[in-house]
């Protein structure tokens, strides 16, 4: 069985296993399913910026916590809320600043976080300046660790740049939005790669032995012809093994951004357009989804949403997932096997 231990799909089955001495854990959740249904009474306001959902992940027994680009003006950063239940949050403010100076002098955001074997926490980020090389703002992915639940990341000093702009390569003109999973044994990355500072974004895959030495195996996703497609995006692995993307994107006849899903069944070195599934903004009254994270709240899945007109600042929605036909007889048969366990 494959191992996955990224950040929004931080597996039930871990903490069920971390966490016995609690109350009943749910099965785990489907975090691929095609149909969600959004959440009438679950909006996160903004505070002084666009709030755009990067990672949401377990944090406890019954808590979870988010993170969120913050976006004001002329710089970026991240903020971070928690929740007792997925519905009810409360904003915590910034947990990580950009520095005003070097790589992420203008922004400073994390999109995803792994549990390293240590128990620490490693965020994988993306830091961008004005000063170039690549106008008009170069972006590159960097790490770092936080040794207190996910609050606090050290000294922005020992932040660590793990891909970088490369001349004639898919980052030559940036590399942002890392989504990173840990599957059979190695950590995959796919992220935004920009050829050129201000044209197309696509979606790039590399390979990682130790989560910090980093190979980038190429473009597996590219610009469409017709529309275009924005890093926000987040994976889930299949009932069947193969790997889910959900991503916002605007596709050929579409006036705002909705959240698309991929198939991929190559271990994400293609993916193809899955019709059957979207989430459109008029969804949750606004006219465009940004971003979108997934994560299990008690064996139930949810897809965080960031959504708006531009101006006001996009908010925080949700939606929870349909479970498949399919995945409802498998969690049948599971409580009757663990009926009859009982009963013996």
């Amino acid at each position: 069985m494959s191992t996955w231990t990224r950040c929004t799909t931080l597996m039930s089955l871990v903490f069920g296993i971390a966490f016995v001495g609690s109350s009943a854990r749910a099965d785990p959740a489907d975090l691929s399913v095609l149909q969600w249904n959004p959440d009438p009474n679950m909006r996160l306001p903004h505070v002084d910026g666009h709030m755009i959902v990067t990672c949401v992940r377990q944090t406890g027994p019954n808590s979870w916590g988010m993170y969120y680009l913050n976006n004001a003006l002329t710089y970026s950063n991240t903020g971070y809320a928690d929740s007792n239940d997925g519905m009810a949050w409360t904003n915590l403010g910034i947990v990580m600043d950009n520095t005003g100076v070097g790589f992420d002098q203008n922004g400073a955001v994390i999109y995803d976080v792994v549990a390293l074997p240590n128990g620490h926490l490693r965020a994988y980020c993306a830091g961008w300046t004005s000063d170039g090389p690549v106008s008009p703002w170069t972006a590159r992915i960097f790490v770092a660790d936080s040794n207190d639940g996910g609050i606090s990341w050290g000294d922005p000093n020992d932040r660590h740049v793990i891909i970088d702009v490369e001349p004639n390569t898919p980052t030559a003109g940036g590399a942002l939005a890392p989504e990173v999973i840990q599957r059979d044994g190695q950590y995959i990355m796919f992220f935004e790669g920009r050829p050129t500072g201000s044209g197309p974004t696509n979606v790039v895959k590399a390979t990682s032995a130790d989560g910090l030495n980093w190979a980038i195996s190429g473009v597996v996703l590219e610009y469409p012809s017709e529309g275009d497609f924005t890093g926000g995006w987040d994976i889930a692995e299949t009932p069947d093994g193969n790997m889910r993307m959900f991503l916002p994107a605007r596709l050929a006849g579409e006036t705002g951004y909705s959240i698309h899903s991929l198939i991929s069944s190559d271990e994400g070195d293609t993916w193809a357009w899955d019709p059957n599934s979207r989430l459109t903004p008029d969804q949750f009254g606004v006219s465009r989804l940004s971003s979108c994270a997934l994560v299990d709240i008690d064996g139930t899945a949810k897809m965080f949403v960031s959504g708006g007109p531009g101006d006001p600042y996009d908010d925080v929605y949700s939606a929870t997932g349909v479970p498949e036909p399919a995945t409802l007889l498998l969690l049948a048969l599971g409580g009757l096997a663990v009926m009859r366990r009982r009963r013996k």
